[in-house]
């Protein structure tokens, strides 16, 4: 969603911040999605066996202009607001979020254990 929204169609969550903001919101998305006419995002997912459970990597490559994820890592939302969670919650989530370049193109690596 992050890397439609905001790295491909430039969308800013701050729209968001109270609830007719995040209705303009989804109204200049669907706007922006009919008058797309290029861009992409790109997904790979890689799955690792283990002995006790496995790793998936999750790989999302868009054609936006990134954004400075060293600012973004520990971001919170504001409190009440509508937007600002994503990030936080796929980093609880995670064993790793690893950005590359300039933030168009993260690996997100999930593993679990089977209980015994």
């Amino acid at each position: 969603s992050n890397a439609l929204e905001h790295g491909v169609m430039g969308l800013d969550s701050a729209l968001k911040s109270d609830p007719s903001g995040f209705t303009e919101y989804y109204q200049r998305r669907g706007a922006a999605l009919e008058q797309l006419k290029e861009g992409y995002v790109e997904f790979g997912f890689e799955h690792l066996s283990t002995l006790d459970g496995g790793c998936l990597v999750v790989s999302v490559l868009d054609s936006g202009d990134g954004f400075e994820y060293d600012n973004e890592s520990g971001a919170e939302s504001p409190e009440g607001g509508f937007y600002g969670r994503g990030i936080p919650l796929l980093s609880n989530l995670c064993k790793r979020i690893h950005y590359v370049g300039s933030g168009n193109s993260v690996e997100a690596v999930f593993e679990w254990q089977q209980e015994s």
